[in-house]
């Protein structure tokens, strides 16, 4: 890959489908180095890892993860992320897509 996958900078969204397809193509499975996250970008994928219950978007649930640099924590969309439903328990998880799914 020739260029750094960054969507904290500003001029990200200008050409967000254009780096996604990018990274589908040339390296479908991608580690994020500065939020310590993996990007999975192919459909097939995405639903091989929701189906398999090792893996969890909660960090509380992360055993073998290195804490994120300070610097990332404190950005609005790691705060954002903390409250985001995504983040809870299994049980809070269920609650909330009971009372969503019905708009759906």
């Amino acid at each position: 890959m020739t260029w750094a996958y960054d969507p904290l900078q500003p001029s990200f969204d200008l050409h967000l489908h254009d780096a996604y397809k990018q990274l589908r193509t040339e390296q479908p499975v991608y580690f994020w180095e500065q939020a310590q996250t993996w990007l999975i970008t192919r459909h097939a994928d995405v639903m091989s890892v929701l189906r398999d219950r090792r893996f969890s978007s909660n960090q509380a649930d992360w055993r073998h993860a290195r804490p994120l640099p300070q610097e990332l924590l404190d950005t609005p969309f790691m705060q954002l992320q903390r409250g985001s439903f995504l983040a809870g328990t299994d049980a809070d998880h269920a609650r909330l897509r009971r009372l969503v799914s019905p708009a759906f």
